[in-house]
């Protein structure tokens, strides 16, 4: 079987010429596993991305292998996800954002280095996980929050206001700055960026599929994105909510230690 494929400019995203890959024998390192075949590049002219006769392996499904079988080999690819002492909302939020992190440092590495995967090809993920973020951290300082400061409802928000940028930093503010009063300056920043990136994806959408449920364009207005500046922004939100989430969670621990010893004092003197 042949296949064609197109070679693409990372600068101009332009076609630049076709090349021709044939599916050749399955690899002799795999042949008992079964599990890839060999594409060898035919006719690349010298100076193309791709140098004549470079092979690389695609992988077929392997019948039996499970997604989720617990701990295996290479160990380094293993992840517990029940860590003592380890906050799930923790690991939820920064999961996000670290990820997408490591997106926008492949972007400029792409970009530096020339290949053939373009910046396109990743940046709605990096996104949607910056804006993931966001709310997920909101939801848990919010809950966090609202038990420190003793109120009644403490539960996340449904429907469209659960996935509302702007709804959640409206109910985040007033607990933030009941901690923090002094904060009110910087959570003016804060708010108008959050509201920017409300205005481009409004119920986290956008940056997961090209049209709305409608039939739209999902990002009709915005023509170009710069990853790094988005970084930079959600670095310094992140710089604030992290501190806030450390801050509230050691205030929480000292208020129910002092809740334990005054029951205990309470117990003692009954006695």
């Amino acid at each position: 079987r042949i296949y064609v494929i197109e070679m693409i400019h990372i600068s101009g995203l332009a076609p630049r010429r076709a090349a021709s890959i044939d599916v050749g024998e399955r690899h002799s390192r795999r042949r008992d596993a079964g599990s890839g075949y060999t594409f060898r590049m035919k006719d690349a002219a010298p100076g193309d991305w791709l140098d004549a006769d470079v092979e690389f392996e695609i992988s077929a499904p392997k019948e039996g292998m499970k997604l989720f079988s617990g701990a295996s080999v290479p160990w380094e690819y293993n992840a517990s996800l029940k860590v003592p002492g380890l906050d799930p909302w923790d690991s939820y939020a920064l999961g996000f954002k670290q990820l997408a992190d490591v997106g926008v440092e492949a972007v400029g590495d792409l970009a530096r280095n020339a290949t053939m995967v373009f910046p396109e090809a990743i940046v709605y993920s990096i996104l949607f996980n910056y804006r993931h973020y966001l709310e997920v951290r909101m939801k848990s300082l919010i809950l966090k929050a609202e038990r420190l400061l003793d109120r009644t409802r403490v539960r996340l928000p449904s429907g469209r206001k659960g996935h509302d940028l702007v709804y959640l930093w409206d109910r985040l503010r007033p607990l933030i700055e009941a901690v923090w009063p002094e904060s009110a300056t910087q959570d003016e920043t804060i708010g108008a960026q959050i509201a920017e990136f409300a205005a481009v994806d409004s119920q986290s959408f956008a940056f997961r599929y090209p049209v709305s449920l409608a039939g739209d364009p999902s990002l009709p207005t915005l023509s170009g994105i710069n990853v790094l500046q988005v970084k930079t922004v959600i670095d310094g939100i992140a710089s604030v909510f992290e501190g806030s989430d450390t801050g509230i969670h050691e205030m929480l621990q000292t208020k129910w230690e002092v809740m334990a010893d005054a029951r205990a004092d309470a117990t003692y003197a009954s006695d």
